[in-house]
């Protein structure tokens, strides 16, 4: 999962619950537009869920609890 800060600017004081658009482009980078307006953002943090890890990882290390319905 990604995780991408957006800090207040002059035009918004808080961006929580604001609809933005995220792109990401065929270079790997990625762009965040509010109301046509192009956002700055700190670097990404990259968060490994449990659940995002592959299949094989899961047997290979012997967790199928993860595999068990919640």
């Amino acid at each position: 999962m990604l995780v991408h800060l957006i800090f207040p600017d002059f035009y918004r004081a808080s961006y929580a619950k604001a609809e933005v658009e995220v792109f990401e482009h065929l270079d790997s980078k990625v762009s965040i537009v509010y109301k046509g307006r192009k956002l700055k953002y700190p670097k990404i943090q990259i968060i490994k869920n449990q659940k995002e890890r592959s299949l094989e990882e899961i047997l290979l290390k012997g967790d199928i609890s993860i595999l068990q319905k919640s």
